[in-house]
């Protein structure tokens, strides 16, 4: 009886170990390199140095040249690229979406004949998506398999063949990393089985006060950088103004400065105050936004419509108050808060308009001068000599009205835009909806976005809602151009210009960059003109019509603040060439031009603040007309103003119900205001918005990129 009893116990343990083995089995990952064991031939880990360069998260692992390189997991396909590693934390990249790394590789050939390293090392990567979020990267590629993104994999399904990951590593090699569903940088080794090296990485220890010689070093490091590497800078501020910034914040810094006050002058000096442009970008937390419990705010937000404040939201008890004119907060004057405000905008290209309004609009920590860590008291006075004392609340204790609702169609429309990239719906017996919510596009969705298309083809209108898309890819826009044009797109002189063709000083401060890297040795000097220049790669060739998908109905495009880079770029080709007119407002990014393509990421050696500058001015079209004013976005053809109701309130849709109304109606088509001579009005709607912001007027991105890799 004892032997059978200790016989059932140790089966039923090794039933248990055996199922915790299998369990365990299943859910680690895979080794990449065919019929090898997890961590063989690894020839660098996370935290180990390859001669100076410090290698934070990437396994390499050598094999014999065209040993099959398998999914460690199952997932789908996030991209495929090919280029070649300039260094760890860099590379030149071209992506595609379907085809094999051995035909990419040939394309790339062709277009590049000089490369910066032997040939050899010019190689393809992938990444996969897995269900959990997290991506993995694998470079050091070949082969004639067939993939394409958005394609699903299965563990052990072949991805290539190994090739030369990096030019510093003379043996056939592939290079390996993980992310977060975030894009941080994650452990590639724990899901592998074996003891990892990788380590977070640690925030860095941040100054309360910087000296005046610390502050004027960071200070001396952005400014020269502006200068050196931001291509657009005669387009937004002239000499006298750059000159007296420089002079205005320095001077703040003789007895030294605070951190906080110093992130507000690198903030200011990518405001309107300096140097403005949708893709700089502010990388470090504001400090003055608080963390968690810090975070106060007020029973009454303000918000600015045309040149009044107005009170927009209210706690519960104090509804009230909304829509209540104001004279002064804290006795400063509704006139002077409309100017402050309009000083503190960012992220926006040249002069354009909507992307203000919009921030004026809903944007109230802007009207309280962006602090709202810790608590505080604000006496509001009413224009009806009215006064209210506003003690502010900690932020998890309040209500407001209007309630933050998917009912309001301007924030369904916003949630619904990053539940899916596209979607098609039927509006009418004559009219479909077709909402574009991004330019990330995978082949797979493409080739839906092309059956819906062939689908809906002979339906007479078409609505195309680029409202809430961030942009991406360009050369998903020249595709869906394809679709709805008959003949090629007109030639356009489009053209890429960067300031230098060498090494840049201020790469001694980049964390995407190594200091003594030299980039855009491809653009040349042209006499007459400061800095370099390229052809576009995308622009400089008409698109030709797409032999298979055939749109032909009419197009009404749907466009705001909201539309930014790529989704500027769509409607602009579309516009350019008579194929569609434009409803709502004003891109946020601009028509002729963006500050896009490539990117500096720097760190200033005392605050440690964090920013991004553009490095490569992006121009799609040199044509100014009165539909086409110079600075702006793409103005639309048919306006629908800025309203409280849009932001706050309306249940429908009212650009949408614009767009309707122009289709029953029969408004579509006006004068070309591209033909010289033309008066660029648009079947007298092209408005009065238009002449007044040719008056008043003065003046991408490129792909989906790897977390801090594909730049």
């Amino acid at each position: 009886m004892n032997a059978r009893k200790h016989f059932a116990a140790r089966a039923v343990l090794v039933a248990v170990v055996l199922f915790a083995t299998n369990f365990t089995l299943r859910g680690q990952w895979l080794w990449p390199v065919d019929g090898a064991k997890a961590g063989e031939n690894m020839l660098l880990v996370p935290q180990q140095y390859l001669d100076t360069e410090h290698n934070f998260d990437d396994i390499i692992i050598s094999a014999p040249e065209g040993t099959k390189v398998v999914a460690p997991a199952d997932g789908e396909i996030r991209f495929l690229s090919v280029g070649i590693y300039t260094s760890l934390a860099s590379t030149y990249t071209t992506h595609f979406t379907q085809g094999s790394f051995d035909s990419a590789i040939a394309d790339y050939r062709a277009k590049y004949k000089t490369l910066p390293v032997k040939g050899q090392y010019l190689q393809g990567c992938v990444g996969i998506t897995l269900d959990d979020g997290r991506k993995i990267y694998i470079s050091g590629l070949k082969g004639d398999v067939e993939l394409k993104t958005g394609m699903k994999v299965k563990k052990g399904d072949q991805l290539g063949n190994v090739s030369y990951c990096y030019h510093k590593i003379t043996s056939p090699s592939i290079m390996l990393s993980v992310s977060t569903p975030d894009s941080r940088p994650a452990d590639p080794m724990t899901p592998f089985g074996l003891k990892t090296t990788f380590k977070e990485a640690g925030e860095h220890l941040l100054p309360e006060f910087l000296s005046a010689e610390q502050a004027n070093e960071d200070f001396t490091v952005l400014m020269n950088a502006y200068r050196e590497c931001y291509p657009s800078l005669e387009e937004i501020v002239t000499p006298e103004q750059f000159d007296a910034f420089d002079r205005k914040q320095r001077a703040a810094m003789v007895n030294g400065i605070s951190y906080a006050d110093f992130y507000n002058v690198v903030r200011a000096s990518m405001s309107a105050e300096l140097v403005h442009d949708s893709h700089i970008g502010l990388l470090t937390p504001n400090p003055g936004l608080g963390k968690g419990t810090d975070i106060y705010v007020p029973h009454l937000m303000l918000g600015i419509l045309g040149d009044s404040v107005m009170v927009t939201k209210a706690e519960r008890g104090c509804a009230g108050f909304i829509g209540k004119k104001i004279e002064s907060v804290d006795g400063e004057s509704a006139a002077d808060i409309v100017a402050r405000v309009d000083r503190m905008m960012l992220g926006y290209d040249g002069d354009n308009r909507s992307h203000r309004d919009n921030l004026k609009l809903t944007a109230w920590n802007y009207i309280y001068g962006n602090s709202v860590a810790g608590a505080r008291t604000t006496n509001v006075k009413f224009a009806d000599g009215t006064a209210y004392k506003d003690v502010w609340m900690k932020y998890n204790k309040v209500q407001y009205l209007p309630f933050t609702t998917l009912k309001v169609s301007y924030i369904k429309n916003q949630y619904m835009s990053r539940t899916k990239s596209f979607d098609f719906r039927r509006l009418n017996d004559s009219t479909v909806l077709f909402s574009l919510h991004s330019f990330v596009l995978n082949q797979v969705e493409m080739e839906r976005i092309a059956d819906s298309l062939k689908r809906f083809s002979s339906v007479p209108y078409m609505v195309i809602d680029v409202r809430n898309n961030p942009g991406g890819d360009v050369r998903i826009i020249n595709k869906l151009v394809s679709y709805f044009m008959d003949k090629p797109t007109q030639k356009m002189d489009s053209y890429l210009k960067v300031n230098k063709n060498g090494k840049y000083e201020s790469f001694r401060y980049a964390m995407n960059y190594l200091p003594d890297y030299e980039i855009f040795s491809d653009y040349k000097a042209v006499e007459g003109k400061d800095g370099f220049y390229a052809a576009s790669d995308y622009y400089d060739a008409p698109v030709q019509p797409d032999s298979l998908v055939q749109y032909g109905g009419k197009l009404y495009l749907l466009t705001d603040e909201t539309s930014v880079s790529a989704a500027t770029m769509f409607p602009a080709l579309l516009v350019r060439n008579r194929r569609a007119v434009t409803v709502g407002r004003e891109t946020l990014s601009g028509y002729h031009y963006m500050t896009a393509y490539k990117f500096v990421n720097l760190m200033l050696p005392n605050s440690k603040i964090q920013l991004r500058i553009p490095l490569v001015k992006d121009v799609f079209d040199d044509m100014v007309t009165a539909r086409t004013p110079k600075g702006r976005g793409l103005i639309p053809d048919y306006h629908v103003p800025l309203s409280y109701e849009e932001i706050y309130t309306a249940e429908n849709d009212i650009i949408l119900d614009k767009a309707l109304e122009l289709i029953s109606e029969g408004k579509y088509l006006g004068e070309d205001s591209f033909v010289e001579g033309s008066s660029g009005e648009s079947d007298g709607n092209l408005l009065t918005y238009v002449a007044i912001g040719t008056a008043l007027a003065g003046c991408a991105w490129l792909v989906a990129m790897r977390h801090r890799r594909h730049r």
